[in-house]
């Protein structure tokens, strides 16, 4: 059953009219209101019905998405996640008549997109109104193309740039993980990252602390490994580091995406540890094991939804007056598999 405004406004104890306005950016909302309603609305899976208003007369917006692919070829041939995003932007876009205008951009590129030479066409000759960026872009880059347009980020949260960013609730992921990890019978639990220039494993890195003393466990720094993946032992040296830490008893890795889990997976198994026999490995974003890999137990989020809630915070960023930037937080669960070995029944 939809979600209604009613329910939003009990559960913040509020009026329906007061969630109406909000979910419209009226100015006279005060702003934390107005995010505390945007950011529940947009957990609970609320979808905003517009109003047609006399101020839109019935034009349609043409807004622009620049996706960051990987080297060899397009990132949406490669990483579903970003699939079910454009998923979700496509099927919003349509009831706010909204057009799509799609820029797949090359690593190479990235950090220079925002320089006359290199701007997309769709930017250059003032066809779109906003921007949605997807995938990672160097900060410098995020806020020149900020500064010409209004824009939304997915799963990149930046604060050095004020910018309205639709992203997961790496918190709660992190507790559901390492809750799941002890139920399992495990105590001492590593955190394995690679680059901190992607905001995904900053959060996620900060998430991993504030939950090892939520949980009330000991935090030691040798348990966050950092996984160098530009360099071709990377894994491998990770894996030798891995086994030494599982003769002391560290039996759990946290991995700060599916990607990673998947590389260090193959590289443990190249150096005879067994997952989850010797050591279990679990992540996020739910994507499909490749071959030879057992499916990593992993965080999924309505990652469909986090498109339509970007097309719906760059409409309204359209349609109203200036606001303070938001970072929506959408509630993700647990998807269990077999990378996870249950210590309790060994011990019994």
């Amino acid at each position: 059953m939809p979600v209604t405004q009613k329910e939003i406004a009990q559960q913040l104890n509020v009026s329906i009219a007061t969630v109406s306005r909000s979910l419209q950016s009226d100015p006279a909302i005060a702003p934390h209101t107005r995010g505390a309603v945007m950011q529940l609305a947009a957990s609970l899976g609320y979808r905003h019905r517009h109003k047609n208003r006399r101020s839109r007369s019935n034009e349609i917006i043409q807004i622009g998405v620049l996706v960051r692919t990987q080297a060899s070829a397009h990132q949406q041939d490669h990483n579903p996640t970003f699939n079910q995003f454009l998923t979700g932007m496509s099927e919003a876009s349509r009831p706010m008549k909204v057009s799509l205008s799609m820029d797949f951009v090359p690593p190479q590129l990235c950090d220079a997109i925002h320089l006359p030479q290199n701007l997309p066409l769709m930017i250059r000759e003032g066809i779109v109104k906003g921007l949605i960026l997807v995938g990672y872009f160097h900060p410098q880059t995020v806020a020149a193309l900020n500064e010409m347009l209004p824009c939304v980020r997915i799963a990149q949260h930046d604060p050095s740039v004020a910018m309205d960013c639709v992203d997961h609730d790496d918190m709660r992921s992190m507790l559901l993980l390492i809750k799941h990890l002890k139920a399992k019978g495990h105590q001492k639990i590593g955190l394995l990252r690679t680059g901190t220039h992607l905001s995904f494993n900053r959060s996620r890195t900060a998430a991993y602390v504030e939950a090892m003393m939520v949980n009330e466990q000991q935090l030691d720094p040798e348990l966050i490994l950092q996984v160098d993946d530009t360099q071709p032992d990377g894994f491998a040296m990770a894996a030798q580091r891995i086994k030494q830490l599982a003769e002391q008893g560290v039996s759990a890795w946290i991995c700060t995406n599916d990607e990673l889990g998947y590389h260090q997976m193959q590289a443990l198994t190249a150096a005879d540890m067994d997952v989850p026999g010797d050591v279990s490995l679990c992540g996020f974003d739910n994507q499909r094991p490749p071959t030879g890999c057992v499916k990593l137990t992993s965080i999924n989020a309505p990652f469909q939804d986090m498109g339509a809630v970007a097309v719906r915070v760059l409409r309204e960023k359209l349609d109203s007056p200036p606001r303070e930037p938001m970072r929506l937080m959408m509630s993700t669960w647990l998807v269990e598999a077999q990378s996870v070995k249950d210590r309790n029944k060994q011990s019994s």
